[in-house]
C-alpha cells in the first residue's frame, strides 16, 4: 500500500483492508506527519519501506521489487 501524509485515514484504511488480508506491507512516500507510526502499531503490518527522498514512482516499484 503506498501511502503520503494519510494520518487522518491510514488507521480506517488499515482496519477495514485488515478484513481480507493476512499482512500488509506498506511504501511510505517521506510521509512529513504521523503516518508511519500509526502503520507501525496496527497489528497486520508486516513491513514499512520508507523513501528517504521523494524519489518519485519508479524508485518506489523498484525497492518493492525487493520484497
Amino acid at each position: 500500500m503506498r501511502i503520503r501524509n494519510e494520518e487522518l485515514l491510514i488507521k480506517e484504511s488499515l482496519d477495514h483492508l485488515s478484513e481480507f488480508v493476512d499482512g500488509i506491507y506498506i511504501f511510505d512516500d517521506v510521509s512529513t506527519d504521523i503516518t508511519v507510526e500509526i502503520c507501525k502499531a496496527h497489528h497486520k503490518v508486516k513491513g514499512i519501506i520508507e523513501e528517504k527522498v521523494w524519489g518519485g514512482t519508479l524508485s518506489r516499484e523498484n525497492n518493492g521489487t525487493n520484497y
